[in-house]
């Protein structure tokens, strides 16, 4: 299975979150990418300013496509 992770789904402001993606994917691309520190790694940086929905999409082993998402809370 294709699952991201974050280490904290809620943040408070200026708070930053790790997102994971796991899963053996190739070519991973992270929407939207203006908050993370790395849009196209598996593991990255999120700043969100406000609530947030991450979207990664990559590749598996096969070529096909696998998308999954994650909602990032910012209370402001």
């Amino acid at each position: 299975p294709y699952t991201i992770a974050a280490t904290k789904t809620n943040l408070c402001p200026n708070e930053t979150t790790q997102l994971t993606f796991t899963g053996a994917a190739t070519n991973i691309s992270w929407t939207p990418s203006s908050s993370l520190s790395t849009p196209n790694a598996l593991v990255t940086t999120a700043s969100p300013q406000n609530t947030t929905t991450y979207i990664a999409t990559a590749f598996d082993a096969t070529g096909c496509r696998v998308i999954d998402s994650i909602i990032i809370r910012v209370n402001n």
